[in-house]
């Protein structure tokens, strides 16, 4: 299993409504998937997301 950590912080907002956050794990889902991984949690607020992804 390979692990790879990464933190980028913006200090500006980057998802303006809720809604926008809820829209990002199918995304996330398909480029995990693209790259042969697997995203197995999802949480956000509105200036980053945290991931977690297994390969």
């Amino acid at each position: 299993m390979n692990t790879l950590l990464a933190r980028l912080n913006y200090k500006k907002i980057i998802f303006e409504t809720q809604t926008m956050i809820e829209d990002m794990p199918p995304i996330f889902t398909k480029a995990c998937a693209d790259f042969e991984a697997e995203l197995i949690e999802f949480d956000g607020e509105h200036d980053h997301v945290h991931l977690l992804i297994i390969r």
